[in-house]
């Protein structure tokens, strides 16, 4: 049976890894299709991000985590907007008028 080899944290700075995260910190998470405009939704976004990426590279390692972290962030700021694209379709106009 085979054992996936998880390397430790001294290996996140070594040459690929540092390289991919510079990279991914740089460009990737603050290019603007993909995070959002509004301060709150990006600390959001960029803990939601790291956790994410933190977890699985302490379960799986390798350079996948950075990529996984940035999806997580996305899903969540696709569901948000959703969410409130849905909320203000559905106020309740009201009747009365001054």
């Amino acid at each position: 049976m085979g054992y996936i080899q998880v390397g430790d944290s001294v290996d996140a700075l070594r040459s690929p890894f540092i390289n991919a995260a510079l990279f991914f910190g740089f460009f990737m998470l603050t290019d603007p299709p993909t995070s959002p405009a509004k301060t709150m939704d990006q600390i959001l976004f960029g803990v939601i991000a790291a956790v994410t990426g933190a977890v699985i590279y302490g379960i799986y390692g390798g350079l996948l985590y950075l990529l996984i972290g940035l999806l997580a962030g996305n899903i969540v700021h696709v569901l948000k907007m959703r969410l409130s694209a849905n909320r203000q379709k559905q106020k309740p106009l009201s009747t009365y008028q001054r």
